[in-house]
């Protein structure tokens, strides 16, 4: 009877702490709104135009059954334009919930499982305007005469993920503290047939992103971007 009682005591004991570490508090910058409500079809000089070329899918997928895609409560991909000419593909994806084992794929992972061979150029400072700058990462995707140039972030709760590693112990260390965050990629690209043009290219990245930038008010600007540093 004694044993019994002591098992189940630890039990509820066990039962009590999981309910305590267990995340109650969602924190969604996302606010209720799509992400399609977020981001203006008119953006400075850019303006939205018929998809020219396929966008490199934002998820891996492994197989035909791989349900990767759920992943993510929404996937924006958009092209703009602007009159000089340039062009840019613009990818969202946004998950309410991050957690170790579901959380934002990396571009790198996405274009290599299509069949891409990526090389990093590492990390820029993006200028935003005024005194505002958004760290991103750089890599330049190639695959069968196709070369594409990427800008991205990833913001998570309130952290610039700029590694996996960061982004692993940032979600673990909200989950102890009873924290669901919600977590979104943003990446820019434009692509062509050769390498000739890569600093432009960039430049024209940085455009639009300060672009973008400058036609969100402060709050779209908090739910997409991260630019004050690797945390707020």
């Amino acid at each position: 009877m004694i044993k019994a009682a002591a098992v189940f005591l630890a039990l509820a004991c066990a039962s009590a702490a999981a309910s305590l570490l267990m995340p109650k508090d969602h924190t969604s910058d996302i606010a209720g709104r799509t992400v399609s409500e977020l981001v203006p079809s008119v953006i400075g000089d850019w303006h939205l135009v018929p998809s020219t070329m396929m966008s490199v899918d934002v998820s891996v997928k492994r197989d035909a059954d791989d349900q990767s895609s759920l992943l993510y409560d929404e996937v924006v991909s958009r092209t703009y334009r602007k009159e000089s000419g340039e062009t840019i593909m613009l990818s969202i994806a946004w998950g309410k919930v991050q957690r170790q084992e579901q959380k934002i794929h990396r571009p790198e992972l996405c274009y290599q499982a299509q069949g891409f061979s990526v090389r990093s150029l590492g990390i820029s400072r993006l200028d935003l305007g005024g005194e505002h700058e958004q760290m991103a990462t750089r890599l330049v995707a190639t695959a069968k005469g196709r070369f594409e140039p990427v800008s991205y972030w990833i913001r998570i709760g309130n952290l610039n993920a700029i590694s996996a590693w960061h982004s692993r112990m940032y979600i673990l260390r909200e989950g102890l503290s009873g924290r669901l965050v919600d977590g979104i990629l943003i990446r820019v690209s434009n692509a062509s047939t050769s390498e000739v043009g890569l600093e432009g290219a960039f430049a024209v990245h940085e455009d639009f992103v300060r672009s973008l930038f400058a036609s969100l008010g402060d709050a779209d600007r908090a739910r997409l971007f991260v630019p004050e540093g690797t945390e707020r």
